[in-house]
């Protein structure tokens, strides 16, 4: 019943009760009921719970709440105890949430290497100049200007710093990158 519920996102309202108690304090019955993981991933994908689902003892469900809502990386918890998982969500993205990737840069453990993050953290707090937007950025890592780094995830910019030859490695990321596309 549970699942039909959140399927069609009436639960709170045919069963106030039931939500309340799920929502308030039974997180810890809720989150560690067994085969339950397959109803925790239903709510996140309907946008329900997150606030109990960030401290699920499920790994991959405190993933998927932070990949729905970017907010929760912030919850003291997960800064502490699941730098992975920003890190990830840092380090596949384009474009990283500003705040977040500050707040790690800032916080993190000591265990990871930074540089590709560090170099877009860089990049980010650079105003591009008229020719600064003209440029490859191939043309742009031959000027160390960090501002390269804007069109790669922070895994390509790792992958190509590197590399036994990062001028070679960014010309190939970026050939893939175009047949992406």
């Amino acid at each position: 019943m549970q699942r039909i519920c959140i399927e069609n996102n009436v639960y709170k309202k045919a069963y106030p009760e039931w939500a309340d108690e799920l929502v308030r304090s039974s997180y810890n019955a809720f989150v560690q009921q067994e085969n339950n993981t397959e109803l925790q991933f239903l709510l996140i994908d309907n946008d329900q719970c997150l606030d109990i689902l960030i401290y699920s003892d499920n790994k991959e469900v405190r993933q998927a709440v932070i990949e729905r809502d970017i907010e929760y990386a912030f919850k003291n918890y997960i800064m502490e105890y699941d730098q992975d998982i920003i890190m990830e969500n840092l380090m596949n993205a384009i474009e990283p949430h500003a705040e977040l990737l500050d707040t790690f840069l800032e916080y993190n453990d000591g265990s990871w290497d930074l540089r590709a993050l560090e170099l877009k953290q860089k990049a980010r707090n650079i105003v591009p100049t008229t020719i600064e937007k003209t440029m490859s950025p191939l043309q742009l890592f031959e000027a160390d200007n960090p501002l390269w780094t804007t069109v790669f995830t922070g895994y390509q910019v790792n992958n190509i710093i590197q590399a036994p030859s990062p001028k070679d490695a960014l010309l190939a990321q970026q050939q893939i990158n175009e047949r992406k596309t």
